[in-house]
């Protein structure tokens, strides 16, 4: 039985290390007593001991939430310890600060009649790099749609700034330093190609040098011709091409190169490529797929402005910039009837063609009223007009499936010459992958109102808008829920969460406005953000916050100014200019929640922003 025993303890080791998840072990004194070889190798270390001695120091001082790492490892042990198990994510990090988001998973076991916790926490950066791939696939989507706003409104006086500025996005999208548009010609029988166009950044221009003139495929690149010409990209590093290709590229600076085809009528017309001088990578399939449109996109737009006095070709050119977009995109008339659409609002909506969606859209792909309250119908008409008048609009619409399913989406309506007259343009992008995104993103996981992410991007949004009204106003509340502190010691941390998601919510229940929002600052901290709002308001608002956070009558017995748990609240207002930021709100009613602290809490103060 001893060799048994013996036997069994090796084999739990060799199990333990062969685990791919970082582990280790935790006595009922919450002191680290053992972890295993993946511990040891994420953060480089020489041994075990090495991790235990300074496992403090792989996470930082505090966590996303503000609480002190130390104390709250030490809370979630004593939980396990005492629930058996809990899950929840954490933030490491390695020696050198470099972040890694983890989901951490405690579970209490048992040895010779005493308990151990172990830990095994899971590393997420790979889950947080697919975020990101997801943002940069959006991040691509708008330019797209940005492109084709630009694109459809521009005229021969100003097209080739338009041309050259769409480059430019293309460019930031992908961080490439030089963009460049290359038409086809036949001399002799033989393939040869000019550079038109060229955008660049951070690289020598190249635009009228002998690198980009008349040259000949076969000569320079001579796979380039039956590649592009079968609709295949060119996507890699220059090093990694023939010598030919080499020789033509290197002298120009190109690390990597992206070369999408463009064709005219099935015809192999030319190409738009994309230089990096700065880094060697190849271009996601992504990247290439969204930017293959965009560039198709772009061209399309070239070659119907070098026709455009041609009033017969004009339509047709429309129509394959309609049907290249990835985004839905259909045609309305004066009347408000629509009049064309393109492949992807037909694969959408599931209907069997163009025909059908034709027929069907106006009665099936919106419900009878918009989350605002205003009918569909009334609402649309009202947005076209508008379109008519100012050229362009965009806004957030709630779609649907023909069986309900909602589908929000965001719509660029665009004013466009269509035959002797003007049509509208609408293009329409799915957004249910985007708010689901956002769910994770701005969201705060505890309370479930908008995080500090939503209230930094979106206050400045807020501002933008407010400036152009002559007389926007802008209000804003800073709260700090008071002794906050004394209450966690007091009734433990969990209760202390109950606290913060019910204030949370007392906060979101008394704004009535739609424009309104709360988001949680940090800590015990929330940030009201009141559009519209004046001195007069932000005053009732308030009152009322002080009020409603009473009345819960959440006992608080350590509090030294009342039986219940109050906040304190700095307010500010000030009417909106262009050159204001967040900043100037947020640290104005900080100051004024300071005032109000030190002047005995449950109380709010209130002073103008001037900034």
């Amino acid at each position: 039985m001893l060799f048994l025993e013996k036997d069994t303890k090796v084999h739990a080791l060799l199990m333990l290390d062969a685990i791919p998840f970082c582990c280790q072990l935790w006595d009922e004194s919450i002191n680290l007593i053992d972890c295993n070889n993946a511990a040891v190798s994420l953060y480089e270390l020489k041994n075990k001991q090495e991790y235990i001695d300074r496992f403090y120091e792989f996470s930082p001082e505090y966590q996303l939430d503000g609480r002190l790492s130390k104390e709250k490892i030490k809370t979630y042990v004593k939980r396990a310890f005492a629930e058996g198990r809990c899950v929840f994510g954490w933030m490491h990090q390695m020696l050198d600060g470099t972040p890694v988001p983890t989901e951490v998973t405690l579970i209490r076991v048992k040895y010779k009649k005493k308990y151990f916790v172990v830990g095994y926490f899971r590393d997420l950066r790979e889950h947080t790099w697919m975020m990101g791939e997801i943002e940069q696939q959006n991040k691509l989507l708008q330019t797209v749609n940005c492109i084709s706003a630009i694109m459809l409104q521009s005229n021969t006086s100003i097209f080739e700034s338009d041309l050259i500025h769409s480059m430019g996005i293309m460019a930031q999208a992908v961080d490439a330093d030089r963009v460049y548009i290359w038409k086809n010609s036949t001399k002799n029988g033989q393939l040869y190609c000019s550079q038109l166009y060229e955008w660049s950044e951070g690289a020598e221009a190249m635009q009228g040098s002998k690198y980009v003139i008349d040259i000949p495929y076969k000569e320079v690149a001579p796979n380039w011709e039956e590649k592009l010409s079968a609709g295949y990209c060119v996507n890699g590093l220059v090093r990694d091409l023939t010598p030919e290709e080499q020789s033509a590229l290197s002298p120009q600076g190109i690390l990597s190169i992206l070369v999408v085809p463009i064709f005219l009528k099935n015809k192999f017309w030319g190409f738009v490529g994309f230089d990096d001088c700065h880094r060697e990578h190849i271009f996601s399939s992504i990247a290439e797929n969204i930017l293959r449109s965009a560039s198709q996109l772009v061209a399309n737009a070239l070659i119907r402005n070098e026709e455009e006095a041609r009033a017969q070709k004009a339509e047709e050119h429309m129509k394959i910039m309609l049907d290249a977009t990835p985004l839905c995109c259909q045609l309305w008339n004066r009347d408000f009837k629509t009049i064309d659409c393109n492949e992807a609002c037909v694969s959408l909506y599931g209907f069997k063609d163009k025909q059908e969606y034709l027929e069907r859209w106006d009665k099936d792909c919106s419900p009878k009223y918009q989350p605002d309250g205003q009918r569909s119908k009334d609402k649309a008409s009202s947005l076209l007009r508008k379109a008519f008048a100012e050229g362009q609009c965009i806004f957030e619409w709630m779609h649907q499936m023909p069986d309900g399913t909602p589908i929000p989406s965001e719509v660029t309506l665009v004013r466009v010459k269509y035959e002797d007259d003007y049509a509208i343009a609408g293009y329409t992008r799915d957004l249910r992958k985007i708010k689901k995104l956002e769910g994770e993103i701005y969201y705060d996981a505890l309370t479930g109102i908008y995080n500090r992410r939503y209230l930094d991007e979106n206050i400045n949004k807020v501002i933008k808008e407010l400036s152009r009204a002559r007389s926007g106003t802008l209000s804003l509340i800073m709260i700090d829920i008071d002794y906050f502190k004394l209450y966690n010691d007091t009734y433990g941390h969990s209760e202390g969460d109950n606290c913060l998601k019910t204030v949370a919510k007392i906060i979101s229940n008394s704004l009535t406005r739609d424009s309104d929002f709360v988001a949680r600052y940090g800590g015990e901290e929330f940030t009201v953000v009141l559009p519209h709002t004046d001195e007069a308001g932000v005053h009732l608002v308030a009152k009322k916050l002080l009020k409603n956070i009473l009345d819960a009558k959440m006992p608080h017995c350590k509090s030294d100014i009342a039986k219940y748990v109050t906040i304190s609240i700095g307010c500010t207002t000030g009417k909106v200019n262009h050159l204001q930021s967040g900043h100037n709100y947020i640290n104005q009613a900080d100051a004024m929640l300071y005032v109000s602290k030190k002047n005995g809490r449950n109380r709010y103060s209130f002073e103008y922003c001037n900034g």
